[in-house]
């Protein structure tokens, strides 16, 4: 299956695109009702009326587990043609396997199913503290899982496990997934470009720059007695 063909726009999202995407809020056209109007092609089961106004809608999709959620198994998917298959396919549960791809990390063996089927327990995350730039998710879980994170896999994320530096995993071809033993533990997520601190680097020198100039000319101007 073409992934384009399930995902191709916002009113034909399923639920398996939904819950890749972290989506846990919808606003749609509603009709007089509050009903999403006919337009809206996606699954409506689960949608819960939260706010209205007219001709539109806000709706949580109850099922959504949110940006951030723990799934006992993985598989690996280099490429990102075959990430993005496997993605998108809908008999893959997000929120039992994650993708590991299009990049995998050499040496990446993801744990068999037997491995953590005993545990049962889903386990839980809570989002902790959460600014642009930054996150701190508390985890506790019964069996090793992959914390994943419907969070852009732009250049620059680090992440910290209990304080100490983790690898990052390409996760669901855009997002990002960590290996998370059992216990609980603090998940940070940190965002720290280059980009942004050559640019901040370069900002200072041109404000160090200006001010220089403007004291150099100030001083260099001749004085006119009275």
């Amino acid at each position: 299956m073409e992934p384009r063909t399930a995902w191709q726009v916002a009113t034909k999202a399923s639920a398996h695109a939904l819950a890749v995407l972290g989506v846990k809020y919808v606003a749609l056209p509603a009709d007089a009702d509050g009903a999403p109007g006919p337009r809206w092609e996606g699954p409506r089961d689960g949608l819960e009326l939260v706010a209205k106004l007219p001709g539109l809608a806000l709706y949580r999709y109850a099922p959504s587990r949110g940006r951030f959620w723990l799934a006992p198994h993985a598989e690996a998917r280099p490429g990102p043609r075959k990430a993005l298959f496997r993605t998108a396919e809908p008999e893959v549960d997000p929120y039992d396997t994650v993708i590991v791809g299009p990049l995998v990390p050499e040496g990446f063996a993801p744990r068999k199913r037997g491995e953590v089927e005993a545990a049962g327990l889903p386990g839980s995350v809570v989002i902790a503290e959460e600014t642009p730039r930054f996150v701190r998710l508390e985890i506790e879980c019964a069996s090793p899982r992959y914390l994943v994170a419907a969070l852009a896999r732009y250049p620059g994320w680090s992440a910290t496990l209990d304080g100490q530096p983790i690898e990052i995993l390409d996760a669901n071809t855009a997002f990002m997934a960590v290996d998370v033993p059992s216990g609980r533990h603090a998940l940070e997520f940190i965002y720290d470009p280059a980009s942004f601190r050559d640019g901040l680097w370069l900002a200072l020198l041109g404000l160090a720059i200006t001010i220089g100039l403007v004291l150099f000319r100030a001083r260099s101007r001749p004085v006119v007695a009275p």
